[in-house]
């Protein structure tokens, strides 16, 4: 702890011990569980692997992403809002209202998560402070509700936490940059003490953690330190594409999330910290498997029910598993075919049972109800 001066009074700031914990900081109890779940996200992988269309997953994984990690900062919006939102490109205008303000700020999370992946995969980037200041700027540009709190830099202000867990006052700005360099140091692998502290889940967490107590933005540091969560957790297990994601797990579980934060700052207890993550790890995993699962049923299912259709239906039924939510002017767009002719397939998926008319938007829009319930909902 160190003192500090702000307009209440004096007070103290908390500044993290450098990475990496030390070698007893951890319960060797925890191995299993470590093996266990870094077997479960490896299996996925392999499943991952075998899909015809990555997209297939991967969509409903980072979508439900972006509603969780959203939803434990306070913005709630519904898989069928941000799908609709999407379908006619409303993220494309200035939003006129608190609704769309959310549904802008989920999608805002939805593209950072995404342009995070593509930056990482294309530059090869070190996860590093310029990482961190990119996905920020990129949540926060993308909201107006973001725009005026230095998107992409790091804060000149002292910032405060008030939550479930009680009020924490992260290091203050003289001691940012000392901090910071050392969590760079850490994700590029400088400080690797092997044994627990090495294994790709722990290390994840243990930089999850720091950078949440670090908090070196003025606002979205938990939305940056999720994103940050899932980049190294592919990085570092070599995953073929980005399956993990934690937010739902911790939106679920949300008091015991910042409990458990919290009392790494002050009881120092990574052991709890670290099995709380793993189990969530394991069942996140677990879930998703079982989306995939259920999702090539329906595919499955669709294509079975398409029949000796044309292949334009089938493409249509295709680009459903990037977006269950679409319109006849998409249609129209995307297989490049007159209004008519692509009104004509819709009304054909309608009839057999594949979408189904949601809201009273203009333009029309439909929904394959099955697709949606099983990947957003169940």
């Amino acid at each position: 702890m160190v003192p500090i001066t702000t307009i209440s009074g004096d007070e103290y700031a908390f500044v993290p011990a450098a990475l990496p914990p030390s070698e007893g900081a951890l319960d060797p109890k925890l191995w299993p569980l470590v093996t266990k779940a870094t077997g479960e996200v490896l299996r996925l992988d392999g499943i991952g692997r075998t899909l015809p269309s990555p997209t297939l997953l991967l969509r409903p994984l980072q979508r439900r992403e972006a509603l969780r990690s959203s939803r434990i900062e306070g913005t709630v919006v519904s898989p069928e809002q941000l799908l609709l939102y999407e379908a006619l490109d409303g993220f494309e205008s200035e939003p006129k209202g608190r609704q769309e303000q959310d549904w802008l700020e989920v999608f805002a999370y939805y593209k950072a998560l995404r342009a995070g992946f593509r930056i990482y995969r294309r530059d090869g980037a070190r996860l590093d402070r310029e990482t961190m200041k990119t996905l920020h700027r990129i949540l926060m540009d993308t909201s107006p509700r973001g725009r005026d709190k230095r998107p992409g830099h790091f804060r000149g202000v002292q910032n405060h936490v008030v939550g479930e867990a009680g009020r924490f006052t992260p290091p203050p700005v003289a001691d940012l940059d000392g901090c910071l360099v050392n969590l760079e140091e850490f994700l590029a692998g400088e400080h690797d003490p092997g044994g627990l502290l090495g294994q790709a889940l722990v290390r994840a967490y243990v930089a999850h953690y720091q950078f949440e107590a670090i908090h070196p933005f003025e606002d979205g540091n938990g939305r940056v330190g999720r994103l940050l969560l899932a980049l190294t957790t592919t990085a570092w297990l070599n995953l073929s594409k980005p399956w993990l994601y934690m937010s739902e797990f911790f939106d679920e579980n949300r008091s015991q999330y910042i409990e458990r934060l919290f009392r790494v700052s002050t009881h120092g207890e990574w052991s709890e910290w670290i099995e709380f993550c793993l189990e969530g790890t394991k069942q996140q995993a677990e879930a998703a498997i079982r989306t995939c699962d259920a999702l090539w049923k329906v595919r499955a299912h669709y294509l079975a029910t398409a029949g000796s259709m044309s292949p334009r239906m089938h493409q249509i039924i295709t680009m459903l598993f990037s977006n269950p939510i679409l319109s006849i002017p998409d249609i129209q767009r995307r297989c490049d075919v007159h209004y008519v002719t692509a009104k004509g397939d819709v009304d054909k998926l309608v009839e057999i049972g594949v979408l189904t008319e949601v809201g009273r938007s203009r333009p029309r829009a439909f929904a394959a109800s099955e697709l949606l319930r099983v990947a957003y909902i169940s």
